[in-house]
């Protein structure tokens, strides 16, 4: 019988991961709409700003030193490379500032100890690069090169460094945004990026 009588202490059990499960779903979609919904004060913009230059610094020195980037402007009218811009906006910048800021880290994070956020902010980092690899790998074979590319991947974990300090400052999602889909559309658009990734601007575009 005793089988039988541990069943409900199981049951019980299952139920309340569930329960669990779901606070912490419903915590994280009340903090992406939070995230969504505000945008930063002029100080928090002002930050924003420094972070990006900082970052926008070291990736030129880095990209033009090591050969990843080069001046390259793409050849197309206005009309086809505004529609592939507005892409851009979409994705990656605000579907992957939405996974991996605002769906994994805490907005709320004043009051969670340095070092248990240090170590949240270093996985949030980490499975960001490493979805790149993914999409390489599984999803993209045309730019698999490009996104196993030790050296693209460095920038891209530069610009994830500067969008999880962005947000944890401004506590919202709309700097990195922006951020991330200038970094983007810039690197595109101007800096041999389409010809990396085999990216068509026109009617067929699609976002890195």
């Amino acid at each position: 019988m005793l089988p039988y009588a541990r069943t409900p202490v199981r049951f019980q059990g299952v139920i309340s991961v569930q329960r669990y499960l779901g606070r912490i779903i419903q915590h994280r979609i009340r903090e992406l709409r939070a995230a969504l919904t505000s945008l930063p004060t002029i100080g928090g913009w002002r930050c924003f700003l420094l972070y990006y230059l900082a970052f926008v610094l070291c990736a030129l020195l880095f990209g033009f030193g090591s050969g990843l980037l080069r001046w390259e402007p793409v050849q197309a009218s206005p009309g086809a490379i505004c529609p592939f811009a507005l892409a851009l906006l979409v994705r990656p910048a605000l579907v992957e500032e939405i996974v991996f800021r605002g769906l994994l880290l805490p907005r709320e994070h004043k009051t969670i100890p340095r070092g248990r956020m240090l170590t949240i902010c270093s996985a949030a980092l980490c499975l960001f690069v490493a979805s790149h690899i993914v999409n390489g790998l599984f999803f993209r074979h045309s730019a698999v090169a490009l996104f196993t590319d030790p050296r693209f991947l460095l920038i891209a974990a530069m610009m994830g460094a500067m969008c999880i300090a962005s947000y944890l400052t401004t506590v919202s999602l709309w700097p990195g945004i922006a951020g991330h889909w200038l970094t983007v559309a810039t690197w595109v658009l101007l800096l041999g990026g389409r010809s990396l990734l085999g990216a068509r601007i026109g009617a067929a575009a699609a976002g890195p």
